[in-house]
């Protein structure tokens, strides 16, 4: 399985590259980032036949466990998973049509470089709890 998070928005600040590889470099599976300067530029983007998660306010809020559990159904599928993350107008209405699932962060409004980082680091979280490491706590 390989994951891809596909995000609206190039050239991050320092402060979010670098830490959106540290958390990148502990994940026990390859993540592909791929900044797309546009909407449109996303739409063309989308991938096929792979389980995509659209980040969006309507989505659904998990825990740290939940998540967990949820990328150990998805990594039992064989499919390649792919997350969405949109600008500050959030994402093109045929993204989230396109999408199998929509996962809410938080009710709060982030700046859409910091769920970069939230993302990768919630999906280093969910691993470690699959390994029984303690980070997840």
């Amino acid at each position: 399985m390989r994951l891809l998070l596909i995000a609206i928005g190039e050239k991050m600040p320092l402060w979010v590259r670098e830490g959106f590889e540290s958390y990148r470099r502990r994940l026990p599976l390859r993540l592909d980032l791929v900044e797309v300067p546009d909407r449109q530029t996303m739409l063309k983007r989308l991938p096929k036949r792979r389980y995509t998660v659209a980040l969006d306010l309507k989505g659904e809020e998990w825990s740290s466990e939940e998540l967990s559990r949820r990328l150990n159904r998805w990594l039992h599928t064989g499919r390649d998973l792919t997350f969405l993350i949109g600008d500050a107008e959030g994402l093109p209405e045929p993204c989230l049509r396109e999408a199998d699932q929509l996962w809410s962060l938080s009710k709060l409004t982030f700046p859409h470089m910091v769920c970069r980082i939230m993302v990768v680091e919630q999906l280093y979280r969910a691993f470690a709890q699959l390994k029984g490491h303690p980070y997840h706590r």
